[in-house]
């Protein structure tokens, strides 16, 4: 299978052949293009595993070596502007950056069973966040179905945490990689409130979805 990172390397080797020239704009459009053009073909490009971690949270790990407060102008505008817009020189550190985030691996990982009342507060509590129903929009439900455990996930090089929650039949992981400890408990607070008993386990559910 094609993944992400293949297309990558294969644009690091050859730019010239498939941009034309180096220019991380023309990158950012291209990996687009291949992804979307991937889609419409039924073809799988995304990289779900943990070794190296998602591309997407890439946008988050650029946010941070920049020390931006957050991450939605999106990779490509983070490193023109701290590169004085040179479109060269942000590819070339654009790879850079990527070897980087690549080399990040999981530390540590802590899980914690949710108490029946952290259970209940998530499904009743009007201040757990909820999401809405795509059939009917005036309807709403809570964020997790059936919640049961949670896990607190460490990554290497100081480089932040990733949250996930375990259901009866489903695993959610957060799309976001938080930047500190207390950011990712601040996130499980707000979806279960309380306190939490974490022990180490060695691995993590490898199958998720994204939430």
């Amino acid at each position: 299978m094609v993944l992400i990172y293949d297309i990558m390397d294969g644009v690091r080797e050859r730019p010239a052949l498939f941009m034309g020239s180096k220019s991380i704009t023309v990158l950012k459009s291209f990996l687009d293009g291949a992804v979307y053009a991937s889609y419409l073909l039924g073809i799988d490009v995304s990289y779900n595993d943990f070794s190296p971690i998602p591309f997407r949270f890439f946008n988050d790990y650029v946010a941070q070596f920049y020390n931006y407060f957050e991450s939605t102008s999106g990779w490509m505008h983070m490193i023109l502007d701290k590169n004085n817009g040179e479109e060269k020189a942000s590819f070339d550190i654009f790879y850079t950056l990527l070897d980087n985030f690549r080399s990040i691996t999981i530390s540590k990982i802590q899980k914690c069973v949710l108490t029946q009342e952290q259970i209940n507060y998530h499904i009743e509590n009007e201040y757990a966040p909820k999401r809405v129903l795509h059939n009917d929009c005036n309807r709403i439900e809570p964020l997790f179905i059936d919640p049961k455990a949670i896990y607190l996930i460490e990554l290497s090089n100081n480089s932040g945490y990733l949250c996930m929650v375990e259901g009866c039949n489903t695993i959610f992981l957060h799309s976001f990689l938080l930047r500190s400890r207390q950011f990712a408990i601040k996130y499980f607070k707000c979806n279960f409130s309380g306190s939490y008993h974490w022990y180490l386990v060695e691995s993590i559910p490898k199958k998720f979805m994204w939430v």
